[in-house]
């Protein structure tokens, strides 16, 4: 019976050794990730993915179509922000909640962004302070994204905020 007992521990022991030789945690400056054998996780961002698909309500949100005159007025508003760069701009989605809008954009030679616009009766704004540009690399992008703009944009709709999700290939992480 002691034998028995013996092996088990062993086979144990050998198990977590196994283990902890191809997961650990990675301290990074925006917090830790899963390292699954070389591989960077971030298990907090699918977490929140996750949870997100499951209790945001979009009943509000919608899609627009690139083609819509609204889609276009927003698309010269981000053109006209910052060129000659900002000229280059294409929409790669926009969803709408009332009369708030928020663009993911591709340029030619700036990295692609997250914008959220403000539509008054006399015209589009885009927020200078609730643009997102760049990679979140290696943590996930979309619960990067929604937590600056939630902080960037506290009087905007939280429903546009927690409705986007990333299409830019950019953002696949």
């Amino acid at each position: 019976m002691k034998g028995v007992k013996s092996i088990w521990i062993v086979l144990w022991l050998s198990l977590l050794g196994v283990l902890f030789s191809h997961v650990g945690l990675q301290a990074d400056d925006n917090g830790h990730l899963l390292n699954l054998d070389g591989r960077l996780i971030d298990v907090l961002g699918e977490w929140s993915q996750f949870q997100t698909k499951f209790t945001r309500n979009c009943d509000n949100v919608h899609a627009l179509g690139l083609a819509e005159p609204l889609s276009m007025s927003a698309l010269r508003a981000i053109q006209a922000y910052s060129p000659p760069d900002s000229e280059s701009a294409t929409l790669q989605s926009l969803i709408q909640d009332d009369q708030w809008l928020l663009a993911e954009v591709q340029f030619e030679s700036l990295l692609p962004a997250v914008i959220m616009l403000h539509q008054t009766p006399e015209r589009l704004e885009l927020l200078d302070q609730s643009i997102w540009s760049g990679s979140t690399e290696p943590w996930k992008a979309a619960p990067r994204i929604r937590a600056y703009l939630r902080q960037t944009a506290p009087n905007g709709s939280h429903s546009l905020i927690e409705c986007f999700d990333a299409h830019n290939r950019s953002f696949d992480n």
